[in-house]
Protein backbone atom coordinates (compact mmCIF):
# COMPACT_ATOMS: atom_id res chain seq x y z
CA UNK A 1 0.00 0.00 0.00
CA UNK A 2 1.43 3.68 -0.84
CA UNK A 3 -0.22 7.11 -0.63
CA UNK A 4 0.59 10.53 -2.23
CA UNK A 5 -0.90 13.60 -1.20
CA UNK A 6 -1.38 17.33 -3.23
CA UNK A 7 -1.95 21.14 -1.69
CA UNK A 8 -5.16 23.05 -3.57
CA UNK A 9 -4.60 26.46 -4.83
CA UNK A 10 -5.43 29.97 -4.78
CA UNK A 11 -5.36 32.23 -8.10
CA UNK A 12 -4.58 35.86 -6.55
CA UNK A 13 -5.28 37.19 -10.10
CA UNK A 14 -5.48 35.76 -13.91
CA UNK A 15 -8.43 33.58 -13.69
CA UNK A 16 -10.05 33.17 -17.49
CA UNK A 17 -7.35 36.15 -18.14
CA UNK A 18 -4.72 33.15 -18.70
CA UNK A 19 -6.25 31.66 -21.52
CA UNK A 20 -6.07 34.86 -23.24
CA UNK A 21 -2.56 34.92 -23.25
CA UNK A 22 -1.67 36.96 -19.86
CA UNK A 23 0.04 36.57 -17.07
CA UNK A 24 -1.48 35.17 -13.58
CA UNK A 25 -0.55 34.39 -9.88
CA UNK A 26 -0.79 31.10 -8.56
CA UNK A 27 -0.53 30.03 -4.27
CA UNK A 28 -0.48 26.98 -2.86
CA UNK A 29 -2.55 26.35 -0.01
CA UNK A 30 -2.80 24.36 3.05
CA UNK A 31 -6.18 21.96 2.01
CA UNK A 32 -5.01 18.87 0.63
CA UNK A 33 -6.17 15.62 -1.01
CA UNK A 34 -4.80 12.45 -0.24
CA UNK A 35 -4.75 9.24 -1.88
CA UNK A 36 -3.96 6.09 -0.52
CA UNK A 37 -3.45 2.60 -2.84
CA UNK A 38 -4.52 -0.75 -2.07
CA UNK A 39 -4.22 -4.04 -4.72
CA UNK A 40 -6.66 -5.68 -4.96
CA UNK A 41 -8.96 -7.68 -7.90
CA UNK A 42 -10.64 -5.25 -9.35
CA UNK A 43 -11.02 -1.23 -9.55
CA UNK A 44 -12.44 0.74 -6.69
CA UNK A 45 -12.76 4.45 -6.16
CA UNK A 46 -13.64 5.30 -2.47
CA UNK A 47 -14.44 9.12 -2.66
CA UNK A 48 -15.44 11.22 0.14
CA UNK A 49 -19.44 11.49 0.64
CA UNK A 50 -19.70 8.79 -1.78
CA UNK A 51 -20.40 4.67 -2.02
CA UNK A 52 -17.83 3.01 -2.98
CA UNK A 53 -17.86 3.15 -7.08
CA UNK A 54 -16.64 -0.09 -8.90
CA UNK A 55 -14.91 -0.18 -12.38
CA UNK A 56 -15.53 -3.77 -13.99
CA UNK A 57 -12.90 -5.23 -17.11
CA UNK A 58 -15.44 -4.45 -19.17
CA UNK A 59 -16.07 -0.72 -18.90
CA UNK A 60 -12.04 0.26 -18.36
CA UNK A 61 -11.40 -1.32 -21.60
CA UNK A 62 -13.85 1.52 -22.92
CA UNK A 63 -13.02 4.54 -20.67
CA UNK A 64 -9.91 6.11 -22.94
CA UNK A 65 -12.36 5.67 -25.99
CA UNK A 66 -15.32 6.92 -23.95
CA UNK A 67 -14.04 10.30 -22.40
CA UNK A 68 -11.64 11.43 -25.50
CA UNK A 69 -15.23 10.87 -27.71
CA UNK A 70 -16.77 13.22 -24.84
CA UNK A 71 -14.07 15.60 -25.31
CA UNK A 72 -14.36 16.06 -28.71
CA UNK A 73 -17.68 17.03 -28.53
CA UNK A 74 -16.78 20.00 -25.95
CA UNK A 75 -18.21 17.70 -23.49
CA UNK A 76 -16.93 16.67 -20.02
CA UNK A 77 -16.64 13.10 -18.18
CA UNK A 78 -20.43 12.64 -16.94
CA UNK A 79 -18.75 11.23 -14.32
CA UNK A 80 -15.84 13.66 -13.36
CA UNK A 81 -14.50 10.39 -11.00
CA UNK A 82 -13.90 8.74 -14.58
CA UNK A 83 -10.87 10.61 -14.85
CA UNK A 84 -8.77 9.32 -11.67
CA UNK A 85 -9.67 5.62 -13.02
CA UNK A 86 -8.09 7.31 -16.54
CA UNK A 87 -5.44 8.11 -14.40
CA UNK A 88 -4.81 5.03 -12.76
CA UNK A 89 -4.93 3.06 -16.19
CA UNK A 90 -2.75 5.45 -18.10
CA UNK A 91 -0.28 5.45 -15.57
CA UNK A 92 -0.22 1.44 -14.29
CA UNK A 93 -2.19 0.18 -16.89
CA UNK A 94 -2.32 -3.52 -15.32
CA UNK A 95 -2.85 -2.16 -11.66
CA UNK A 96 -5.92 -3.32 -10.01
CA UNK A 97 -7.20 -2.20 -6.55
CA UNK A 98 -8.57 0.36 -4.32
CA UNK A 99 -8.34 3.99 -4.80
CA UNK A 100 -9.26 5.94 -1.40
CA UNK A 101 -8.97 9.50 -0.93
CA UNK A 102 -9.53 12.30 1.44
CA UNK A 103 -9.93 15.82 1.50
CA UNK A 104 -10.87 19.31 3.24
CA UNK A 105 -10.61 21.05 0.04
CA UNK A 106 -13.99 22.09 -1.03
CA UNK A 107 -15.37 20.46 -4.49
CA UNK A 108 -15.14 22.66 -7.60
CA UNK A 109 -15.09 25.74 -6.33
CA UNK A 110 -11.98 27.38 -7.22
CA UNK A 111 -9.37 25.97 -5.17
CA UNK A 112 -7.88 23.46 -7.57
CA UNK A 113 -9.79 20.36 -5.92
CA UNK A 114 -9.66 18.04 -9.27
CA UNK A 115 -5.98 18.88 -9.90
CA UNK A 116 -5.09 17.50 -6.83
CA UNK A 117 -7.25 14.72 -6.88
CA UNK A 118 -5.00 13.46 -10.27
CA UNK A 119 -1.61 14.64 -8.86
CA UNK A 120 -2.54 12.81 -5.49
CA UNK A 121 -3.51 9.53 -8.15
CA UNK A 122 -0.76 9.95 -10.33
CA UNK A 123 1.71 9.97 -7.38
CA UNK A 124 0.40 7.10 -5.39
CA UNK A 125 0.80 4.96 -8.14
CA UNK A 126 4.01 5.43 -9.75
CA UNK A 127 6.74 6.98 -6.95
CA UNK A 128 9.55 7.90 -9.79
CA UNK A 129 8.08 10.45 -11.95
CA UNK A 130 10.42 12.88 -14.12
CA UNK A 131 8.13 16.27 -12.93
CA UNK A 132 7.85 17.13 -17.06
CA UNK A 133 6.26 13.65 -17.75
CA UNK A 134 4.52 14.34 -14.30
CA UNK A 135 3.24 17.40 -15.39
CA UNK A 136 2.21 16.48 -18.76
CA UNK A 137 0.06 13.18 -17.71
CA UNK A 138 -1.92 15.17 -15.58
CA UNK A 139 -2.28 18.27 -18.01
CA UNK A 140 -3.50 15.61 -20.61
CA UNK A 141 -6.46 14.47 -18.13
CA UNK A 142 -7.43 17.96 -16.68
CA UNK A 143 -8.28 18.66 -20.39
CA UNK A 144 -10.87 16.11 -20.66
CA UNK A 145 -12.40 17.75 -17.66
CA UNK A 146 -12.18 21.11 -18.51
CA UNK A 147 -11.99 21.75 -22.09
CA UNK A 148 -8.85 23.67 -22.05
CA UNK A 149 -6.86 23.72 -18.87
CA UNK A 150 -4.06 26.19 -18.37
CA UNK A 151 -1.98 24.25 -15.97
CA UNK A 152 -2.02 26.54 -13.27
CA UNK A 153 -3.47 24.59 -10.95
CA UNK A 154 -1.22 21.39 -11.40
CA UNK A 155 1.34 23.36 -11.19
CA UNK A 156 1.04 25.26 -8.06
CA UNK A 157 -0.08 21.73 -6.81
CA UNK A 158 2.72 20.02 -7.80
CA UNK A 159 5.60 22.23 -6.55
CA UNK A 160 3.67 24.15 -3.87
CA UNK A 161 5.05 27.98 -3.28
CA UNK A 162 3.96 30.75 -5.37
CA UNK A 163 4.54 30.95 -9.43
CA UNK A 164 4.14 34.04 -11.70
CA UNK A 165 2.65 31.96 -14.74
CA UNK A 166 3.36 33.59 -18.07
CA UNK A 167 2.21 31.41 -21.45
CA UNK A 168 5.46 28.61 -20.87
CA UNK A 169 7.23 30.39 -18.30
CA UNK A 170 7.05 29.92 -14.55
CA UNK A 171 8.59 32.40 -12.17
CA UNK A 172 8.68 31.42 -8.62
CA UNK A 173 7.51 34.77 -6.68
CA UNK A 174 9.57 35.16 -3.13
CA UNK A 175 6.11 36.67 -1.10
CA UNK A 176 5.92 34.51 1.66
CA UNK A 177 4.47 35.99 4.11
CA UNK A 178 1.69 37.18 2.34
CA UNK A 179 -0.64 40.42 3.73
CA UNK A 180 -2.72 39.41 5.41
CA UNK A 181 -6.14 37.77 4.02
CA UNK A 182 -9.56 35.29 4.47
CA UNK A 183 -10.94 32.57 2.43
CA UNK A 184 -14.53 32.17 2.22
CA UNK A 185 -16.66 29.42 0.30
CA UNK A 186 -19.89 31.43 -1.56
CA UNK A 187 -21.41 27.58 -2.72
CA UNK A 188 -20.56 25.13 -5.34
CA UNK A 189 -20.91 26.93 -8.74
CA UNK A 190 -23.78 26.35 -10.71
CA UNK A 191 -21.87 26.13 -13.66
CA UNK A 192 -18.60 24.03 -14.28
CA UNK A 193 -15.17 25.46 -15.18
CA UNK A 194 -15.49 24.11 -18.93
CA UNK A 195 -19.09 26.31 -19.21
CA UNK A 196 -17.57 29.38 -17.60
CA UNK A 197 -14.78 29.48 -19.80
CA UNK A 198 -16.42 28.74 -23.37
CA UNK A 199 -18.77 31.42 -22.64
CA UNK A 200 -15.84 33.75 -22.09
CA UNK A 201 -13.91 32.95 -24.78
CA UNK A 202 -17.20 33.30 -27.21
CA UNK A 203 -17.74 36.84 -25.54
CA UNK A 204 -14.33 37.94 -25.11
CA UNK A 205 -12.06 37.13 -28.23
CA UNK A 206 -8.35 37.03 -27.52
CA UNK A 207 -8.01 40.43 -28.99
CA UNK A 208 -10.24 42.00 -27.08
CA UNK A 209 -8.80 45.02 -24.95
CA UNK A 210 -9.97 43.46 -21.96
CA UNK A 211 -6.99 41.17 -21.80
CA UNK A 212 -4.88 44.24 -21.24
CA UNK A 213 -6.16 45.57 -17.92
CA UNK A 214 -6.06 42.04 -16.38
CA UNK A 215 -2.59 42.15 -17.94
CA UNK A 216 -1.85 45.63 -15.74
CA UNK A 217 -3.72 44.07 -12.78
CA UNK A 218 -1.72 41.40 -12.32
CA UNK A 219 1.84 43.55 -12.88
CA UNK A 220 0.02 45.58 -10.15
CA UNK A 221 -0.82 42.60 -7.65
CA UNK A 222 3.00 40.97 -8.15
CA UNK A 223 4.93 44.57 -7.44
CA UNK A 224 2.37 44.74 -4.47
CA UNK A 225 3.29 41.22 -3.43
CA UNK A 226 6.73 41.88 -3.40
CA UNK A 227 6.72 45.06 -1.33
CA UNK A 228 4.29 43.80 1.24
CA UNK A 229 2.15 46.26 0.25
CA UNK A 230 -1.52 46.02 1.29
CA UNK A 231 -3.05 48.68 0.29
CA UNK A 232 -1.83 48.75 -3.27
CA UNK A 233 -2.98 44.67 -3.16
CA UNK A 234 -6.51 45.93 -2.26
CA UNK A 235 -6.55 48.41 -4.77
CA UNK A 236 -5.52 45.73 -7.55
CA UNK A 237 -7.97 43.00 -6.07
CA UNK A 238 -11.11 45.57 -6.27
CA UNK A 239 -9.89 46.09 -10.06
CA UNK A 240 -9.59 42.44 -10.88
CA UNK A 241 -13.09 41.62 -9.33
CA UNK A 242 -14.59 44.28 -11.64
CA UNK A 243 -13.29 42.56 -14.72
CA UNK A 244 -14.15 39.17 -13.76
CA UNK A 245 -17.65 40.94 -13.03
CA UNK A 246 -17.45 42.68 -16.17
CA UNK A 247 -16.74 39.23 -18.29
CA UNK A 248 -19.28 37.54 -16.93
CA UNK A 249 -18.10 35.35 -13.95
CA UNK A 250 -19.07 36.48 -10.71
CA UNK A 251 -22.71 36.18 -9.87
CA UNK A 252 -24.51 39.39 -8.38
CA UNK A 253 -25.26 37.58 -5.36
CA UNK A 254 -21.17 37.61 -4.88
CA UNK A 255 -20.84 41.01 -6.75
CA UNK A 256 -22.91 42.94 -3.87
CA UNK A 257 -21.06 41.25 -1.06
CA UNK A 258 -17.84 42.14 -2.08
CA UNK A 259 -18.76 45.97 -2.92
CA UNK A 260 -20.18 46.22 0.25
CA UNK A 261 -16.75 44.92 1.63
CA UNK A 262 -15.32 47.34 -0.82
CA UNK A 263 -17.52 50.36 0.46
CA UNK A 264 -16.41 49.66 4.11
CA UNK A 265 -12.67 49.63 3.27
CA UNK A 266 -11.77 46.22 2.47
CA UNK A 267 -10.96 44.35 -0.89
CA UNK A 268 -12.42 41.19 -2.35
CA UNK A 269 -12.50 38.87 -5.47
CA UNK A 270 -13.71 35.74 -6.90
CA UNK A 271 -10.58 33.19 -6.70
CA UNK A 272 -11.47 30.88 -9.63
CA UNK A 273 -13.49 30.18 -12.36
CA UNK A 274 -16.35 31.81 -10.88
CA UNK A 275 -19.74 30.78 -12.24
CA UNK A 276 -21.92 32.15 -15.69
CA UNK A 277 -24.84 31.47 -13.43
CA UNK A 278 -26.63 30.80 -9.65
CA UNK A 279 -25.42 32.67 -6.73
CA UNK A 280 -22.72 30.69 -5.57
CA UNK A 281 -19.30 31.55 -6.97
CA UNK A 282 -16.96 29.20 -5.01
CA UNK A 283 -13.96 30.95 -3.45
CA UNK A 284 -13.54 34.32 -2.77
CA UNK A 285 -10.50 35.88 -0.99
CA UNK A 286 -11.22 38.81 0.94
CA UNK A 287 -9.46 41.56 2.63
CA UNK A 288 -10.12 43.87 5.53
CA UNK A 289 -13.80 43.08 6.03
CA UNK A 290 -15.75 43.46 9.20
CA UNK A 291 -17.39 39.74 10.01
CA UNK A 292 -21.07 40.97 9.91
CA UNK A 293 -20.62 41.65 5.92
CA UNK A 294 -20.20 37.95 5.48
CA UNK A 295 -23.61 36.16 4.66
CA UNK A 296 -24.22 33.38 6.96
CA UNK A 297 -24.10 30.94 4.23
CA UNK A 298 -20.73 31.82 3.40
CA UNK A 299 -18.30 29.41 4.79
CA UNK A 300 -14.85 30.30 6.07
CA UNK A 301 -12.12 28.15 5.31
CA UNK A 302 -9.18 28.02 7.26
CA UNK A 303 -5.99 27.86 4.74
CA UNK A 304 -2.63 29.71 4.65
CA UNK A 305 0.42 29.77 2.06
CA UNK A 306 1.63 25.99 1.52
CA UNK A 307 5.48 25.42 0.86
CA UNK A 308 5.02 21.75 -0.01
CA UNK A 309 3.60 20.79 -3.23
CA UNK A 310 2.87 16.96 -4.37
CA UNK A 311 4.36 14.69 -1.99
Amino acid sequence: MSSASSPGKLILCGEHAILAGCPAIVLAVTPRVSCRVTPGAEMILNLPGLDAIPYPEESLKKLEEVLTARHQQGLPPSRPHDLLALAALRTAPDWRGTLSYETDLPIGSGMGASAAFLLSTLNALKEEWNMKNLYQQALSLEHLQHGTSSGLDLWASMLGGCWWVEGEAREEIEVLPLPEFQLFHTGTPSATTGECVEQVRSTYPLEHKIWDAFEEVALHTQEALLEGEGDQWNTAIRQNEDLLHTIGVVPEAVHSVLKRIESAGGAGKVCGAGSIRGDAGGVVLVRDTHPELIPPAWTAIPSVPQSTGTQ
